[in-house]
């Protein structure tokens, strides 16, 4: 869950401050290091066209530890998750 404060200039403005874990709630750090700083699972539904379209859907921002649990959930369940590495 993202949290906001707001900061004051010319006019008030909402700031992104720091994010929660949806599931156990606590704080996402935001690390150069790892890639455990964005959304994590996102699923939208709709329609695009040139002119515009239409999106709804379901996000979850997770911390590392509950979105390897939540992996973990998904296998035992059936899904069929492939791990992908990355190199840089």
């Amino acid at each position: 869950m993202k949290h906001f404060t707001v900061v004051q200039e010319l006019k008030n403005i909402e700031k992104h401050t720091h994010s929660t874990c949806d599931k156990c709630g606590k704080e996402i750090k935001k690390e150069t290091y790892n890639a455990y700083n964005e959304d994590w699972f996102e699923i939208k539904e709709g329609h695009i066209y040139p002119e515009g379209g239409c999106f709804s859907g379901y996000k979850m921002e997770l911390c590392e530890d509950c979105s390897h649990e939540l992996v973990e959930i998904l296998k035992f369940n059936g899904f069929n998750i492939q791990e992908v590495v990355i190199e840089y």
